[in-house]
């Protein structure tokens, strides 16, 4: 009996430990398919939905407001006049900032220039921008002496995008640009500064954006990147009333420092 029991005994530890070590290689399989797993999604997975690079124009439930399709339609009229006429001209591109430029005391600050066709709107963000690029702003033979681009700050002020989302957007609409006209130069503008402080919130988002798009563009062909905040900004950082009013929008001083390095630019 005693060398039976010891016989059951040693085929039980027997079993157990070729238990032990088949469940030790089932672990050990199955932490290797999921780790494979986990990289094959990783490999597959779609990039993450982003607003600011999705061409959308500035519409409530789908519909663009009468003042926002009439301002499109006259954009779209300027610019295939300017192509009928050989192109050539000074495309604005841009938001509430830009679309200023058509004020008369601003626009005669640019005499001497190429005629302007001014493609900004009010409260535009970079989809916005993007969906009027390829609704009808670039026509054919546009040709420009050069485009001017400042947009984003509406990405932050709106929504505080992150700034990779807003660099990705900006980046969007110069690969829409460039892929049209390659051979035009564009005068690409970091987004200018905001708020009154040097750590205003939003002016740092800004600035990491405009941070990462120039990182992300160095060397491209065609575009040179232009920095206006030391002109905008006092010495010690803040943002002075006499040049920003609302802390966002340039007045007429601030108009003539952004024309005054636009004939440098074009130099």
């Amino acid at each position: 009996m005693n060398r039976v029991t010891a016989v059951l005994a040693l085929l039980c530890a027997s079993l157990a430990a070729v238990a032990a070590a088949l469940g030790l290689q089932w672990w050990r399989t199955a932490q290797q398919l999921a780790a494979a797993a986990q990289v094959a999604a990783e490999a597959t997975r779609p990039e993450p939905f982003r607003f600011a690079t999705s061409a959308y124009p500035r519409a409530n439930d789908g519909r663009m407001s009468e003042g926002n399709h009439q301002r499109h339609l006259g954009q779209t009229a300027a610019a295939e006049a300017s192509a009928k006429e050989g192109g050539k001209g000074l495309v604005l591109v841009g938001d509430s900032i830009t679309h200023a430029w058509e004020q008369p005391a601003n626009l005669a600050l640019l005499e001497g220039l190429p005629k302007v066709v001014n493609l900004g709107t009010g409260g535009d963000r970079t989809e916005n921008v993007l969906w009027r690029l390829r609704n009808g702003n670039l026509p054919k033979g546009l040709d420009p002496r050069a485009f001017v681009v400042m947009i984003g700050t509406n990405n932050t002020g709106h929504r505080m995008d992150k700034p990779e989302d807003i660099a990705a957007g900006v980046i969007a609409i110069l690969d829409e640009i460039q892929g049209r006209f390659p051979r035009s130069p564009v005068i690409l503008y970091r987004i200018f500064p905001r708020g009154a402080q040097a750590d205003d919130k939003m002016r740092l988002n800004n600035a990491a954006a405009s941070d990462l798009v120039a990182k992300a563009i160095a060397g491209r062909p065609n575009v040179q990147v232009r920095e206006l905040a030391p002109k905008l900004l006092q010495p010690d950082g803040t943002l002075a009333r006499e040049i920003m009013p609302d802390l966002l929008h340039l007045s007429k001083k601030g108009y003539e420092i952004w024309a005054e390095d636009l004939r440098e630019a074009l130099k």
